[in-house]
């Protein structure tokens, strides 16, 4: 008998090779623009700044996600404080919006109904002095 008896041996364990993924440095820097474009779309005086930054977060993730062979984490992070961002742009932009419009209207008192012609009365309030 010319070597090892294999009949008490470990049976050859074949360990496939791992697929790495790597950091992906587009998906934290997309992450980083992100929440910094979210935070400052809530300020109004820098909320276009903020629509450029949750903007270059939108692109940047969607590259992030889709590059091979890289963890995606950041990426899809990125891409929903991105989309959140938006919305509360929307929303604080409609308020900044509503707010403008309200100053530029004139002061209207509540209509006032009288009885005595069954009529609502609208009466325009006059500035003091005018």
């Amino acid at each position: 008998m010319s070597g090892p008896d294999r009949r008490y041996a470990q049976p050859d364990v074949y360990f496939p090779a791992q697929s790495y993924k790597s950091r992906n440095t587009v998906g934290v820097i997309a992450l980083i623009v992100s929440i910094a474009g979210a935070v400052c779309i809530i300020i109004p005086p820098v909320m276009l700044i903020g629509w450029a930054l949750v903007g270059i977060a939108f692109v940047l993730s969607i590259v992030a996600i889709c590059l091979r062979n890289r963890k995606r984490g950041h990426g899809i992070a990125a891409l929903i404080i991105s989309v959140v961002g938006m919305i509360l742009g929307l929303v604080v932009g409609l308020f900044v919006a509503v707010a403008a419009m309200q100053d530029s209207l004139p002061d209207v008192d509540m209509p006032e109904f009288d009885p005595d012609t069954g009529e609502f009365q609208l009466k325009v309030l006059t500035p003091p002095g005018g």
